[in-house]
């Protein structure tokens, strides 16, 4: 351990430390407490390092200004090293153009790609909302309702019962039963739209749907 010449910050080289130990130092690099001295560490090799980095210059802590160029560098640095985090928070800044980040469906694409075939949930319904729109790849109807139908198993999202239903289209069967749902869920749109395709059978049953969607505010 030496001091940096010229400075008041701690120098060590961790090239050749254990994952626990390269972990730790990780956490300190993050708050701007050390600098490290074999860069190579960063470039080369640990994942939890490099999104260590990303996470500082993302949230501007420590020694680090905020810098989302350099923040997007590093998790995907990270995120190609097989860092599940760095994978998942990228599949979901890439898609939607949070934290500061600008959307770039190509990337998000191939992230949430590997995020949903892991069955991480967020990504299935990014998946899909891309394969409907085209966004990132080529439009694929049959893809879009595939990733759907896996992440409505696991939630009771009334808004992506909805898209499945616009996806089937709501003249058949397959379609207004996911209408139904995502209405019995309480989606005003969907509550609207099933009043709207009911009311022609059964007047009493349109008009309690048609009014729930009007006390939510559609109109």
């Amino acid at each position: 351990i030496v001091y940096a010449d010229g400075t008041n910050q701690l120098v060590i080289d961790i090239s050749e430390a254990t994952p626990r130990r390269k972990f730790c130092w990780g956490i300190l690099l993050r708050e701007g407490k050390v600098v490290e001295k074999g860069i190579e560490l960063l470039q080369a090799g640990d994942p939890t390092t490099m999104l260590t980095q990303a996470k500082s210059y993302e949230q501007g802590t420590g020694a680090y200004a905020k810098d989302i160029i350099q923040a997007l560098f590093w998790f995907e640095k990270a995120a190609d090293a097989g860092n599940i985090e760095a994978q998942e928070h990228l599949a979901e800044v890439l898609f939607n153009g949070s934290n500061g980040y600008t959307p770039d469906y190509a990337k998000a694409f191939r992230w949430n790609t590997i995020c949903a075939n892991r069955n991480h949930l967020a990504a299935m319904r990014s998946l899909a909302t891309l394969y409907e729109k085209g966004q990132g790849c080529q439009i694929n109807k049959k893809e879009a309702i595939k990733w759907l139908l896996k992440y409505n198993k696991s939630t009771s999202d009334a808004e992506a019962q909805l898209q499945l239903a616009l996806l089937y289209g709501i003249d058949n069967d397959e379609g207004i039963s996911w209408l139904k749902r995502a209405a019995d869920n309480g989606n005003a749109e969907a509550m609207a739209r099933y009043a709207a395709y009911i009311i022609n059978t059964d007047t009493a049953i349109g008009e309690i749907y048609y009014k729930r969607s009007v006390e939510k505010g559609y109109a």
